[in-house]
């Protein structure tokens, strides 16, 4: 974010103040590579053909200048504010306090409970927030001892390998559901689909029954229609 903001002051201060060393190293390389620079005094003309005309009775330097090379700077500062407004700077300021480089450094319980309130206020209630100042320091005592998360240096990392235990964890414990006393003979392959099912039953219940009959008969021709 620091790079950001000094991006657009060094940008601000290129089309305000350098204009002459930007043009300078213009000619310089021009110079050097047999380049041919028109008198930029010229009065400035639009085209080539016998019907070019005149624009405003403006030199070739003002075109290049405040239409081109300003038009330019000004199209990637508008960007870079359209990208980086002040909500999402702050929202990847707290965000980079999940950094687990330096062996959780930057690990911020008050900045991560300020991220849940401003930014997910339906996702946490106050109480939740509460909870949550609790949870995090359970992780931060634990996460720096365990060898998994370890040798991490970005927040991709991190979460990859959250999300990877969160979801194992998952499918442990739906594994009772699945397979109770009564299944305890189901084969290892069934049992891997079923719990696929069951861990993401809010993808399987937007599958049609019918849908499955059809690619189901469409793998092979069979004696009995479906």
């Amino acid at each position: 974010m620091h790079l950001v903001k000094t991006t657009k002051v060094l940008l601000q201060e290129l089309r305000d103040e350098n204009w002459e060393t930007f043009f300078g190293s213009i000619k310089l390389f021009c110079d050097e590579h047999d380049i041919v620079l028109p008198e930029f005094s010229d009065q400035y003309t639009m085209g080539t053909s016998r019907s070019c005309q005149q624009k405003d009775h403006i030199t070739i330097e003002h075109q290049y200048r405040f239409d081109i090379f300003n038009v330019v700077i000004d199209f990637h500062l508008m960007e870079l504010s359209r990208r980086f407004t002040e909500e999402t700077m702050e929202l990847l300021v707290l965000c980079s306090a999940f950094s687990p480089d330096e062996n959780y450094k930057s690990f911020d319980i008050d900045i991560l409970c300020r991220l849940a309130e401003k930014f997910y206020p339906e996702d946490f209630t106050e109480q939740e927030v509460c909870v949550l100042r609790s949870q995090l320091k359970h992780y931060k005592r634990d996460i720096v001892n365990d060898p998994d998360f370890g040798n991490m240096t970005t927040v991709a990392e991190l979460c990859r390998r959250l999300v990877e235990t969160a979801t194992t964890e998952r499918v442990f414990s739906c594994m009772n559901i699945v397979k109770p006393a009564a299944r305890n003979k189901m084969g290892d392959e069934f049992l891997g689909d079923c719990m696929v099912v069951h861990a993401e039953r809010e993808i399987a219940e937007k599958v049609k029954c019918e849908d499955i009959i059809d690619d189901f008969a469409s793998l092979k021709d069979r004696k009995v229609q479906f």
